[in-house]
């Protein structure tokens, strides 16, 4: 299943997280921070948000040691980078200069 697919799959369709291989959620994962980076958007860090909550309670998630689900706190983390972009796009539309 390709990245697209499995955002499709996940994100669109509302599946199921343990219907997509842990690894695939991973890699897509990393592709949308990625492309936030290059492209910083508030879309964008929906999806990553979206991704990591399917991480979070995927039933094979990297949990072992009790400190908490690491997939959850960086979920946490990008909604904090999802409200500092949507303030930031929304100061630079009210600090336009119009020039004549």
């Amino acid at each position: 299943m390709s990245g697209k697919c499995i955002l499709k799959h996940l994100v669109h369709d509302s599946a199921d997280p343990d219907s997509v291989p842990i690894e695939a959620i991973h890699a897509s994962s990393i592709r949308l921070m990625t492309q936030f980076m290059c492209h910083p958007s508030p879309e964008l860090a929906h999806l990553v948000i979206r991704m990591l909550e399917a991480l979070a309670v995927h039933r094979d998630r990297f949990d072992r040691d009790g400190s908490g689900n690491v997939y959850a706190q960086a979920a946490m983390a990008w909604q904090r980078l999802l409200h500092d972009a949507v303030h930031e796009q929304a100061s630079q539309r009210g600090q336009t200069t119009i020039v004549h």
